[in-house]
């Protein structure tokens, strides 16, 4: 049986390798695992991180269309309180241009020179409100070129229209 004895020897041996190969295999399977959980951990993790930028960039997105809209509104509203300014100044110079016309007319009528040295007699000129409520263009009925002021005699209307104001060259 001595030959039976190296064979058992050496398939004690070869057990003995077979179980070591086995304990590395489960200690690297072992590993494996552990390193598998991690990354899974880890990916889990940036995947919630993923989804809060998304929903961040998305509520970013929508306050952007707000701030948008928002300027939209101001640069309209900023529009018309350009134009309304516009029509102001343009409705106070035409108040301005009254007045000029009014005091040359009264200056006319009483014989004193006319233009913007016109001195103004103030019992019959008052000084214009301060808060002046100004006749729209479609309403006003003042002067017209060709046409003598309202309340003007046939006789008076000699002068008129102002100088300034005459179709024919002067």
């Amino acid at each position: 049986m001595p030959t039976r004895c190296p064979l058992a020897a050496e398939l004690r041996t070869l057990q003995a390798e077979l179980g070591a190969l086995q304990a590395g295999q489960a200690a690297e399977l072992g590993q494996l695992e552990r390193a598998l959980a991690l990354a899974q951990a880890e990916r889990a993790a940036a995947t919630a991180e993923a989804r809060q930028r998304a929903e961040e960039v998305a509520r970013l997105q929508e306050e952007v269309a707000g701030l948008r809209a928002e300027l939209r509104r101001g640069q309209e509203l900023c529009a018309q309180y350009q134009l309304e300014a516009t029509a102001l100044r343009a409705d106070a110079r035409l108040k301005e241009q009254q007045h000029r016309w009014a005091t040359d007319e009264v200056a006319r009528l009483q014989g004193a020179p006319r233009g913007r040295g016109a001195q103004r007699v103030p019992s019959q000129c008052p000084p214009a409100p301060r808060t002046p409520r100004m006749p729209s263009l479609r309403t006003w009925r003042g002067p017209r070129a060709g046409r003598p002021p309202v309340g003007s005699s046939p006789s008076s209307s000699s002068s008129w229209p102002p100088p300034s104001f005459s179709s024919t060259p002067t």
